[in-house]
């Protein structure tokens, strides 16, 4: 129910995850499929990380962690992978 504060906050993340991936597929990509919590984690965060402020809309701010965060990220990639091209 997308009335309530936790249907609100569930639109607006996935909403803010696809937009990220659709931004900077290959970036989210590399971030999902990095070492966890390894350099390489920290590189791909690096370059990802400027495709999120972006997707946020003017004035709101969305609190996560990192775990929260992939996984946004990794079900907005699935999604898009499982997305029909436009005819």
């Amino acid at each position: 129910d997308i009335t309530n504060d936790e249907g609100q906050y569930f639109v607006s993340t996935r909403s803010f995850a696809q937009c990220v991936v659709m931004a900077a597929p290959q970036k989210v990509a590399t971030l999902l499929f990095s070492r966890e919590l390894g350099k390489s984690e920290a590189d791909a965060m690096t370059e990802v990380t400027p495709h999120l402020g972006p997707c946020l809309p003017e004035g709101q701010a969305i609190s996560m962690g990192r775990t929260a965060l992939f996984g946004w990220l990794a079900e907005a990639m699935y999604r898009s992978s499982k997305a029909q091209p436009a005819a």
